[in-house]
């Protein structure tokens, strides 16, 4: 079988992650697997894939990007490719073209959520759907959801983690802390950068309240890309109304309460799960939780919103701490209660382990593995 794996889109982010993850493993179980992947300048997200082809997406639009896609693929592919996996509705309408020359067999796309609003977006991804061969979704509250809305009916394939490479970073908690410059300061991480679907006023809010309870040397993390707009205006006013003061990565001073990092590479994500004290991810909207798995595997202790995804794996009290949506109060309580409630703390930790340990890539490869199987035998027949 030979099999490309496409990313035509910076975010969400975790898809990148996927895309390369679920690409090695299927190469460890002997499928021919070529994985290309948008260079994207403004995030510079590394996923740690050393075999992915990069292309480079200058056009003015998705539809240019694409093309583009398409354009590199059919430049690099040696023959006829049975599968396409596509990562988003850009890499879908890429490989849509690629089938219609006839380079591509099945199309497979993995939806990892829907656009919010309507618009060019929301468009790209009806069109993905309603021209995929097969539809994978990591969880059943999102495949339930692509039926309602657009009568579709996807496969769930959850999402893996590699724990061995998140449980082994090889170093302490304290030297961890010092290579990012906060010691062993109590650290809360939250990772998407400052954006709406990431909660991240709310968390502001919470934050601040849980400071009373877990000392002033507290200190809030903040990883990933954040878009300086109007969302990020008004988070930035919030931490002054509060009296936080932020800063970046590279100024992690006594004085500073909120520290961003920008985009971490992903070797060095290992390193920052082992210098944080717990991961806080009070999203509105999220397709699996891929962090939050990563975090388990780690040995560090969720909060979660109470979204259906998560429940899917996560149990409140058992390998995690689930709070209500919105709620800055009940988000500062959990926060609390992961960092100072020990006996909770190692139940889920230890918890978290266990599930970590049951999803892994090998696991969604095999399970991804049948579904492009089915369709391979459909196109032959």
């Amino acid at each position: 079988m030979r099999a490309i794996v496409v990313s035509g889109m910076a975010r969400p982010l975790g898809g990148l992650v996927h895309g390369a993850q679920l690409s090695a493993a299927l190469r460890a179980r002997g499928v021919e697997t070529t994985r290309y992947s948008l260079l994207d300048a403004e995030h510079s997200v590394m996923d740690g894939d050393q075999e992915v082809i990069r292309v480079a997406l200058f056009g003015a639009d998705r539809w240019e990007d694409a093309a583009q896609l398409a354009g590199v693929i059919t430049e690099r592919a040696k023959g006829a490719i049975e599968i396409g996996h596509a990562e988003d509705p850009v890499a879908a309408q890429a490989l849509f073209a690629l089938r219609e020359q006839g380079l591509v067999g099945a199309v497979i796309l993995t939806v990892h959520h829907l656009e919010s609003e309507e618009g060019p977006g929301e468009r790209l991804e009806r069109q993905a759907l309603q021209g995929a061969d097969a539809v994978v979704c990591a969880s059943t509250w999102w495949a339930e959801r692509v039926t309602r809305e657009f009568g579709v009916t996807p496969i769930v394939v959850p999402h893996g983690v590699d724990v061995d490479y998140f449980a082994h970073p090889g170093v302490t908690r304290a030297v961890a802390g010092a290579h990012f410059g906060w010691g062993v300061r109590p650290v809360i991480l939250a990772l998407g950068g400052v954006q709406p679907r990431k909660g991240s006023r709310v968390l502001l809010e919470a934050f601040a309240r849980a400071r009373a309870r877990l000392g002033a040397d507290a200190l809030l993390v903040i990883a990933g890309g954040s878009a300086h707009d109007e969302f990020y205006v008004g988070w930035s006013e919030d931490a002054e109304r509060l009296g936080l003061v932020v800063a970046d990565g590279d100024a992690a001073t006594d004085e500073v309460n909120v520290c961003e990092l920008g985009v971490v590479a992903h070797d060095e994500m290992p390193l920052l799960y082992r210098a944080a004290d717990c991961l806080v991810t009070p999203s509105t909207r999220e397709g699996f939780g891929l962090i939050a798995l990563e975090a388990a595997a780690s040995g560090i202790p969720n909060v979660l919103n109470d979204l259906p995804v998560f429940a899917e794996h996560f149990i409140d009290d058992i390998n995690c701490v689930i709070v209500a949506a919105g709620d800055s109060g009940a988000l500062a309580t959990g926060i609390v209660r992961a960092m100072r409630d020990t006996e909770l703390r190692e139940r889920i930790v230890t918890n978290g382990h266990i599930l970590a340990n049951r999803l892994g890539w090998d696991a969604c490869a095999g399970d991804y593995l049948a579904v492009y199987r089915a369709h391979m035998a459909i196109n032959e027949g």
